[in-house]
């Protein structure tokens, strides 16, 4: 599995399929091996990473490192830590509008698809920008979504949107929270204005999520990832 999982990544790093729509040459950027523990995969690299080679060297990259992850270069860049990847493997360049381009389906289809074949991790981080940008979100229900798996699987194969598995991940989350977690029957119990709290809530599609099922005001603090370390550290404090 490593021989060919090594001439996979071989001929995606000479990968020019999208030279000509691009209008320039396309640099494949990634980092990670088979035995990386975490995959990451976000949308694309941004036109500094074109220039750098290197994933998340512009100032997404410090803000996710540094503030969300906090963690320093030497883990993040390490290959046995992450596996690095994106929808489109090359920075997409700008639309008419100045705008970057979505990464083309084709990079999916001929790459991602094959990579997380090999690889042997144990948790995946999504960049959640599509499915804040899904029309059509998938029905996933309210199970934990530990089992979806082949839900999902299924909804690949017919070919849906990323974004709208995604943005379907993003409901289920809450359902799950609202109908089997709070178990709560009436929104109006819920009151007006709703403060949330934890990691979780750092996912704007999940946030969003939430505002759009309670059809209520959601306030995100920007300390909501540290509220509950906070807590328990007022409750040691005060015992």
């Amino acid at each position: 599995m490593q021989k060919e999982f090594d001439q996979l990544i071989s001929q995606l790093k000479k990968c020019e399929i999208c030279k000509e729509k691009f209008g320039f040459r396309p640099h494949p950027i990634i980092l990670g091996n088979i035995n990386s523990k975490i995959v990451q995969i976000s949308q694309a690299p941004s036109a500094t990473v074109h220039q750098t080679l290197k994933p998340f060297t512009d100032l997404s990259g410090k803000k996710l490192k540094y503030e969300w992850y906090m963690i320093d270069d030497a883990i993040f860049y390490n290959p046995d830590n992450f596996y690095i990847a994106a929808l489109s493997h090359c920075y997409p360049g700008k639309d008419k509008n100045g705008n970057d381009r979505m990464p083309p389906k084709i990079c999916y289809e001929t790459w991602i698809k094959k990579e997380l074949e090999y690889i042997n991790n144990e948790l995946y981080i999504i960049d959640f920008d599509l499915a804040i940008k899904s029309k059509n979100p998938i029905d996933l229900g309210s199970r934990c979504t530990v089992f979806m798996n082949s839900k999902i699987k299924q909804t690949q194969k017919e070919g849906r949107p990323l974004g709208d598995i995604f943005a379907g991940l993003s409901y289920s989350v809450i359902r799950n929270a609202i109908q089997k977690v709070m178990k709560i029957r009436d929104m109006e119990t819920l009151g007006d204005k709703i403060v949330v709290q934890g990691g979780t809530f750092l996912n704007d599609a999940v946030l969003k999520a939430f505002e759009n099922i309670t059809g209520k005001e959601v306030i995100r603090p920007n300390i909501a990832g540290l509220m509950g370390a906070y807590g328990i550290a007022l409750i040691a404090l005060n015992n």
